[in-house]
Parts: structure tokens; sequence; C-alpha cells
């Protein structure tokens, strides 16, 4: 698991690297914004990786995409009943910027949480 992880980090790190990305990749999502800009915006980044890693077609053993993307959403924007879980937009660690750098490294690591999740487990 903690390979599929690695692997999973190297991945989206590589692909949000890529100038241009591949065409169509995430069509509407602004990377070049800042992170509230961006995110406001977040089923552009989130549905092509959720596509991508549960297929287009929703099938009975695999983990529900509404709850998915509730969940990608929480992790971005921050659980709205729980404070100690503030969200990527709202903990902006120290040193860092709120710019088009810090909106790259949330998609990254969005990206990363989709790709290493359980729908990716080799047996």
């Amino acid at each position: 698991q903690a390979t599929i992880g690695a692997l999973a980090i190297d991945y989206c790190h590589a692909l949000m690297e890529a100038r241009p990305l591949p065409a169509g990749t995430f069509a509407g999502f602004a990377f070049d914004a800042t992170p509230a800009a961006a995110f406001g915006n977040e089923n552009a980044l989130f549905d092509p990786l959720l596509n991508r890693v549960l297929g287009v077609t929703q099938l009975a053993h695999q983990p529900d995409k509404g709850l998915v993307r509730t969940e990608l959403s929480q992790l971005v924007h921050g659980h709205p009943t729980d404070p100690a879980r503030p969200g990527l937009l709202n903990a902006l660690p120290i040193g860092e910027n709120n710019d088009a750098d810090r909106t790259q490294n949330i998609a990254k690591a969005v990206c990363a949480s989709v790709v290493g999740s359980a729908a990716m487990l080799v047996q």
C-alpha cells in the first residue's frame, strides 16, 4: 500500500508538472489561478480523475463517485461540521503563498488521493 501511495504521488507530480498538459486532461481547471479561484471549478479536476480511476460508468463493486467527489471537496474546502478539518484551501502552511504554485500543489494532493485510493489497490 505504501508503494502504491508513492507511485500515485510520483505519477501525479509528473502529470501536473507536464506543460502543456495533455490535451483536454483537465479542461476548464485554472492551474494558473489562485486556489480559491481554481477550485471554484473543482469538478474540472475531480471528474477526469474519477472517470479515469473509477471509470465513466459506475460499477456496483466500486466506491460511489458521488461520495468520493464529496470527500474530495471536503479535502479541499474542509469538513462543514469539523473545524479540526479545515481543508487544504484554508490551511496555508507557513512560508507558502496562496498562488498558482499552491493551486498546483493542492491539485497534486487531490490527484494522489484518487490515484492512490483503494479503487487502485493491486491484489
